[in-house]
């Protein structure tokens, strides 16, 4: 089918005129969200699709699409297919498994005077989504400091770098 990419299989045979999109691996769906929303501007037909840069697993259902009427004039059937021509409107990426950095700034964390709360947490994500914190920092709120600790972190290759500012109070999982 002309909408499903790379990652996308659709639940054959078609039921009551609609086809179903589903995840064909882990990953992460993209959307071609202005073809997506010119298609649904054509008379009798529709397509809906979970919100794009959603984490899928394999199998999930991601969207659905169907011809309205039971007769869709030649006109209308060809002006959709003209914007499905440009290629898919979705498709489920791997997601890569990054080694992770997190660096927690803040004085009084730094200090001990309050207990870091963002690690666990930051490393329960990234495990979830099969990657790994190959370090994390505290740094006390100093320009220096911090410079110094995104340097060491990005000297040991990491791929992405989560910063966030030590609080008080647990945050929100």
């Amino acid at each position: 089918m002309a909408m499903a990419g790379e990652g996308v299989i659709i639940d054959t045979p078609p039921r009551e005129g609609k086809v179903n999109f589903r995840a064909a691996r882990d990953g992460l769906l993209v959307v071609e969200e202005s073809r997506l929303y010119m298609f649904n501007l054509v008379p009798g037909v529709m397509c809906t699709c979970r919100q794009g840069f959603t984490v899928l697993t394999e199998g999930r259902t991601l969207g659905a699409t169907r011809a309205i009427p039971l007769f869709l004039p030649r006109a209308d059937f060809h002006k959709a297919m003209s914007i499905l021509s440009e290629g898919p409107l979705f498709k489920v990426l791997h997601l890569r498994r990054p080694n992770v950095g997190a660096l927690i700034t803040g004085t009084e964390v730094f200090m001990g005077l309050i207990e870091d709360k963002f690690v666990p947490i930051i490393t329960a994500k990234v495990e979830n989504f099969g990657g790994r914190v190959v370090k994390s920092l505290i740094v006390p709120d100093d320009r220096r400091a911090i410079s110094a600790g995104v340097k060491e972190l990005l000297d040991l290759g990491v791929d992405l770098l989560v910063t966030t500012r030590g609080c008080p109070w647990t945050p929100m999982t």
